[in-house]
C-alpha cells in the first residue's frame, strides 16, 4: 500500500512539473502570437498556469466531496493559492460553490490577495 505522505509528495511533484510545463507552453504561445493588449511578462504566465491548476484542484476536491471519497487536504489547496493560484482558486470556489461557507477560507484567500 502507498503511504499517505508518499502519495501527497508524488502528486505535488507531478503538479509542479505540470505547472512548469504549462508556464513554458504559455510563454511560448504568447511569444508566437504577440498581442499588444497584454504585456508579455513571466509573472502573468505564472499566474495563468498556477491559476489553472488551482482551479482544477478545487473542482476535483468538490467532485471528491460529492462522492464522499478521499479529498485534497486544505493545506495543499492553500499552498497552491499562496504560490500564485489564488485567482483560479477563487474562481473555482465561486463556480463550484465549494467551501464558500468557511470563514477561514475566505479570510485566507483575502489575506493572500492583500499581501500580493
Amino acid at each position: 500500500f502507498i503511504d499517505e505522505n508518499e502519495l501527497m509528495q508524488k502528486r505535488t511533484i507531478w503538479l509542479l512539473c505540470t505547472a512548469a510545463g504549462l508556464t513554458i507552453l504559455v510563454t511560448w504561445l504568447r511569444s508566437r502570437f504577440p498581442s499588444h493588449q497584454f504585456p508579455d511578462h513571466w509573472l502573468i504566465n505564472w499566474y495563468i498556469c498556477f491559476s489553472l491548476i488551482a482551479f482544477f484542484l478545487v473542482g476535483w476536491d468538490k467532485k471528491q466531496a460529492i462522492k464522499s471519497r478521499k479529498r485534497i487536504p486544505e493545506k495543499e489547496l492553500h499552498t497552491w493559492e499562496f504560490i500564485g493560484g489564488w485567482p483560479g482558486s477563487l474562481l473555482g470556489y465561486m463556480i463550484w460553490h465549494h467551501k464558500i461557507r468557511g470563514l477561514s477560507l475566505a479570510g485566507f484567500v483575502l489575506y493572500i490577495i492583500d499581501n500580493k
